[in-house]
């Protein structure tokens, strides 16, 4: 296991109250990240006395790019009458990076929830939906399918939401429609997420049990074990595994950990032995990993048994988010009252060592011309290197690439 340090750069605000999220690509270069105020009650007022933003970057976190102007008419960064009225407060990317989308939550218009998505690796983002549903508080996260194959003229994931103290939203890329869930009655979430083909989708409340769904969102059981202060959810791709922890406002030394690995038809509880509160969980293939404040990081391979990772990470840490088979992405706040934002990336496959050290997949990015551009990678513990470039023969006429190991150096000039 490895944890490197890949990126740090400047926020709007420090991290009291701060809540992000974070989604990649598969392979670790597309990456969305949403910096936003986030109390678990979505206290209005607090939200819209910040600047919230959305970071990208397209090169696995080397460099990010504000897109506080991104999104149309909706520019983040705007003030009206002292309040910041452009809420953002999730973000998808797809497996492969190339459909991403972003909830913008509107506070001059009664915080209406505004879909924006892009189908060309995050270089534009177009209004897919404005949900007319209306609330006093912000959308929690939402989710969002991998792409359904056959669908044409329209964004082809299925994406759900919860507008907050109101209704569980899920839109169908087949027939290019939102439908709201009836039965459930007012839901506060405080978090949603949905497997690959978005058949399954499992919700958190703050004041009641949580809810999962086998049927697209047509209809909604109720999670057993935990009546109230729910927070994190994750689900696997295939929909299998589900988890959700409590938040636990009371502030006790232990979370609640309700588990299925049976699509929902079987639940199990544990607890995790922890003052902090956990913010945000994901898992691959192999691994569940929980992040949360005071630097805290637990891991676990059955859903049931669950180890603190000792990594010296302090601050909090708010979003999680895994990439190629054992590898996580994770954001972190300092914790002193400065504005910068962290992105770690955690390994957990068998070449790695706990010392910090270079991802295997290292990216050179050449932004301007003409540009010499120098990066030096070390890699480690590792059989094999694969490299992957790009040429942007707009930026330059010619390149030269040179890879150098111990024994040989091997150069090639590409036209």
């Amino acid at each position: 296991m490895s944890i490197t340090e890949i990126n740090t750069w400047q926020s709007s605000f420090n991290h009291n109250g701060v809540s992000h999220r974070v989604s990649t690509s598969e392979n670790g270069q597309y990456i969305l990240v949403v910096c936003s105020w986030r109390q678990w009650h979505l206290d209005s007022e607090s939200l819209t006395g910040y600047e919230n933003q959305v970071f990208y970057s397209d090169d696995s976190g080397v460099t990010f790019q504000n897109y506080k102007q991104k999104f149309g008419s909706f520019d983040l960064s705007v003030v009206t009458y002292g309040k910041y009225t452009k809420i953002p407060s999730g973000v998808r990317v797809s497996k492969s990076g190339q459909y991403q989308a972003v909830i913008i939550n509107d506070q001059s218009n009664n915080f209406k929830a505004n879909i924006f998505v892009s189908d060309d690796y995050g270089a534009n983002f177009t209004l897919l939906t404005q949900n007319g549903q209306h609330s006093s508080r912000a959308t929690s996260n939402f989710a969002m399918s991998e792409p359904v194959e056959g669908i044409t003229g329209s964004f082809p994931c299925y994406i759900s939401f919860v507008i907050d103290n109101g209704s569980i939203w899920v839109y169908n890329p087949n027939t290019n429609t939102f439908s709201q869930t009836a039965g459930i009655g007012s839901v506060l979430s405080n978090d949603i997420d949905m497997s690959d083909d978005g058949s399954t989708i499992i919700v958190s409340r703050r004041n009641q049990s949580g809810l999962f769904s086998t049927d697209f969102g047509a209809t909604f059981s109720v999670i057993p074990h935990l009546s109230q202060y729910g927070g994190a959810t994750a689900i696997s791709d295939d929909g299998n595994q589900m988890i959700l922890v409590d938040y636990n406002e009371a502030g006790s030394s232990s979370r609640k950990l309700i588990y299925s690995s049976d699509k929902g038809q079987n639940w199990v509880q544990n607890t995790i032995t922890t003052n902090s509160h956990i913010f945000d969980i994901d898992m691959s293939e192999s691994k569940i990993v929980l992040v949360g404040s005071n630097g805290v990081i637990f891991s676990s391979t059955d859903g049931q048994t669950f180890t603190e990772e000792t990594l010296g990470t302090t601050g909090s840490l708010f979003a999680v988010t895994h990439y190629n088979t054992d590898k996580f992405y994770f954001v972190s706040s300092p914790p002193t009252t400065d504005t910068t934002m962290t992105l770690y990336s955690l390994n957990y496959g068998s070449g790695g060592s706990s010392q910090q050290q270079q991802e295997a997949t290292p990216t050179i990015v050449y932004n301007t011309a003409p540009i010499l551009k120098r990066v030096i990678s070390t890699i480690e513990n590792e059989s094999s290197v694969t490299f992957l470039i790009r040429l942007d023969h707009s930026k330059a006429n010619s390149y030269l690439v040179q890879f150098l190991d111990e024994d040989s150096m091997i150069s090639q000039p590409f036209f």
